[in-house]
């Protein structure tokens, strides 16, 4: 909106609007000759008016931080309008201490200081305000030794107190850029109302007074979720796929457009995208890790290797539980289970992680035996259950033959029986854990993943090298690109 057009909406008399319109026409046209003191009676009370009448609706805040560069008009017209009501903090530099001094005295009517605003020229609420101020302990000064971003934001976080940070304000409208830049990152980071002085009207590069306006800046941290998208990396990165899902899903819900000129302005279409990516791919490994397979493969996540989606394929295919026990399907699968397990002690969710050992322990028990001519009996036992069923005789054989009686001893080499004894104990531990409450401790959860590593070896006959290696195909990715595409080259 013009200058003058705001002059015009303006509910003042006439007259005054012709005061108004002649005082900027005369400092436009004769800047260089009028002086500090015409300036601040004559051009700030009238500026201020316009402001005023444009800042709506009000951002209030009880502490306000200001940072002063060399130009004293434009600070004086932000404190005025602004209007903190507790706390005003001035942050300068020894370059700009002479102007702090004079926004100090002009604002405490210092005598013999610059004490020329006439607060009867100004509004209501800003004459209030300014003739309030000598009574009360609001002006907080706080040099910083250079300008650089880092003195900035620490001279801004040494002076919060107890403040919420919705009661807090920056105004970068002075200072040099690195003060600007160390506004800024304690404002968005902090999550503090973010202000700047600006103007509506420019001649020949020439900014217009009496356009002037203050701009609240919008947080990029909020407007692109920054802070809620690292936790939600974070915790995709340490496996917790149900919550980084839902803080994924949340996010997408803030990026929807919310008309028009937002997601243009600020891209948040193109952002909104990437995080669709990453919440497909949160959802997909929330349900593989639950052993949903069929749920994982629907989600159709594009960005899987080539590695993951073609094991996913055969994890999905498998439909009833004798088919885990074909020799195509039982070493992905087993491995699947054990990867899994590693996933819950890297996060330190030990209980679950000696529960999928020790399942891993019971399906390359049951594997071995089968493979060997028994067929345990109940469908889905338990690894003591299998020891005492096959001791007892509980066991049948696949293809039995008139009075032949095979024993334990006849299918277990000397290797697999050692393997076997530590495996029971690991059993036997989750049972502990799961029917008496006993805590699994580091130790435990080291043994019982040893002990389930060298059984899956054992009976899946493969080596240490290979393990490795399938490890590094198929272990799940931890992070995400710059486009929210999985990474890959940093999975262990």
């Amino acid at each position: 909106m013009s200058r003058d057009k705001r002059i015009n909406e303006l509910s003042i008399s006439p007259d005054e609007k012709t005061s108004y319109i002649t005082t900027f026409s005369l400092y436009q046209h004769h800047k260089d000759e009028k002086e500090e003191y015409w300036r601040l009676t004559q051009l700030l009370p009238k500026s201020q008016h316009l402001i005023e009448n444009r800042y709506s609706p009000r951002h209030e805040v009880k502490c306000l931080f200001v940072l002063v560069g060399t130009t004293l008009e434009p600070l004086l017209l932000s404190i005025l309008t602004i209007r903190p009501k507790e706390k005003l903090v001035l942050i300068y530099s020894k370059e700009s201490e002479t102007c702090k001094n004079k926004i100090r005295a002009t604002l405490l009517k210092t005598p013999g200081g610059h004490n020329t605003i006439p607060a009867r020229s100004l509004v209501t609420e800003a004459k209030d305000f300014i003739q309030d101020i000598p009574n009360k302990d609001f002006i907080k000064d706080s040099i910083v030794t250079d300008t650089s971003p880092e003195k900035v934001f620490a001279a801004i976080k040494s002076q919060i107190g107890e403040y919420e940070p919705h009661e807090v304000g920056v105004d970068i409208t002075g200072g040099k850029k690195s003060m600007v830049g160390g506004g800024f990152l304690a404002a968005a980071i902090n999550h503090f109302q973010l202000f700047y002085l600006d103007f509506d009207e420019y001649e020949d590069t020439e900014p217009v007074q009496g356009s002037e306006f203050i701009h609240l800046l919008e947080n990029p941290y909020d407007i692109y979720n920054i802070d809620l998208i690292i936790q939600a990396k974070k915790l995709f990165q340490h496996h917790n796929y149900q919550d980084a899902f839902q803080l994924f899903s949340d996010i997408e819900t803030k990026l929807s457009p919310q008309g028009i000129e937002k997601p243009a302005k600020y891209g948040l279409g193109e952002e909104r995208d990437k995080i669709t990516k990453m919440k497909k791919a949160a959802e997909c490994l929330m349900h593989w890790d639950r052993f949903d397979f069929i749920m994982a493969q629907d989600k159709k996540v594009a960005d899987l290797s080539r590695e993951l989606t073609e094991r996913l394929f055969v994890l999905s295919s498998i439909k009833k539980r004798e088919e885990i026990f074909d020799s195509k399907n039982f070493y992905p699968y087993i491995l699947d289970r054990y990867l899994s397990a590693m996933r819950d002690q890297s996060t330190g969710d030990l209980n679950d992680a000696l529960v999928r050992y020790a399942q891993v322990i019971e399906l390359a028990t049951e594997f071995y035996l089968t493979k060997g001519g028994f067929v345990p009996r109940p469908s889905s036992p338990n690894i003591s259950a299998m020891f005492e069923m096959i001791e007892n005789g509980g066991g049948t054989l696949s293809k039995p033959k008139p009075k032949q009686h095979i024993t334990f001893n006849d299918i277990v080499s000397e290797e697999i029986k050692a393997l076997f004894k530590t495996a029971e104990d690991v059993s036997e531990q989750r049972n502990g854990f799961i029917h008496r409450g006993i805590a699994v401790g580091s130790s435990d959860i080291n043994t019982a993943s040893d002990s389930a590593k060298a059984l899956l070896l054992a009976v899946c006959q493969k080596t240490d090298t290979d393990f490795q290696a399938d490890f590094k195909k198929y272990a799940f990715p931890t992070e995400f690109d710059d486009d929210g595409i999985l990474k890959y080259a940093s999975c262990p």
